[in-house]
């Protein structure tokens, strides 16, 4: 007979830091993945000083986006969490600041004629999208964090670190050939850029803010002293890939460089 076919359910499950992927560019060097192995290739022209503390940012004139390394959007929980500072009000256009060519489960992120932004997780018409706008526009000529978070079930805006709306989401997981671009029609600057493979809260700890070179010096402190070890890093509940009951996945697909304490 014919397979049974299950709608898609949720699972609350312990996930480790150690297997969530990572990424962040803070521009100082260059696109160097500060938290992972995703290298932006920045052209001369997207790159220059006016960034947080006056550092590298990448700098948008509306002519020309930056594509993304292929597989950057994690296929299932996600942050992206980015600073943003339009040059200009937007005079009625749409600016792509995230946007995703062909079909995933990830978010388009646009800045809207208004100076509102709209965070849209649909799947290439697959399945019904949900779409979050700000509750205000972004300012012109100052920086604003941003931060949007979904765990499979609902969609989250963080503005300066602070709640400004959620979206109630259908589980779904689809992934295909996807390529992101960043800043298309977009007259501003975008600086310290991260993607993690969980839906995570600002002040959440399994948020790294330490650098890598830290860690590398812990682990060379570990190499030349063996019984130094580290402490455990702490556990997150995360939601896990919406699937079937009665199947089971790993918790995340990808696994890289683990949160090391202390």
């Amino acid at each position: 007979g014919r397979p049974i076919e299950l709608p898609p359910s949720v699972r609350t499950i312990n996930l480790h830091p150690g297997s969530i992927r990572m990424s962040r560019w803070t521009f100082s060097r260059r696109g160097t993945d500060s938290w992972g192995e995703m290298p932006l290739n920045i052209p001369e022209k997207l790159l220059g000083k006016g960034g947080i503390g006056n550092g590298n940012c990448l700098l948008f004139d509306g002519s020309t986006p930056l594509r993304m390394p292929c597989r950057v959007w994690p296929i299932n929980s996600m942050t992206l969490d980015f600073q943003l500072k339009p040059d200009t009000a937007q005079q009625g256009n749409v600016a792509d600041l995230f946007v995703r060519s062909g079909w995933s489960s990830a978010c388009n992120v646009r800045l809207l004629a208004d100076g509102r932004l709209s965070v849209e997780r649909d799947n290439g018409g697959k399945t019904p999208s949900a779409v979050l706008k700000s509750s205000r526009p972004i300012p012109v000529s100052q920086w604003t964090r941003v931060r949007i978070t979904f765990d499979e079930q609902e969609l989250k805006l963080y503005l300066n670190n602070l709640p400004d709306g959620s979206s109630r989401i259908q589980p779904q997981r689809t992934y295909g050939n996807c390529t992101t671009f960043i800043g298309k029609d977009f007259h501003g600057r975008l600086d310290d850029i991260a993607i993690l493979g969980s839906a995570v809260p600002p002040g959440d700890p399994i948020f790294p803010e330490k650098k890598r070179s830290s860690i590398l010096m812990r682990l060379k402190g570990l190499l030349q002293n063996p019984k130094q070890g580290f402490a455990a890093a702490p556990f997150s509940k995360q939601k896990d890939h919406p699937e079937p009951d009665g199947h089971k996945k790993m918790a995340s697909p990808w696994g890289f460089e683990p949160q090391l304490q202390g």
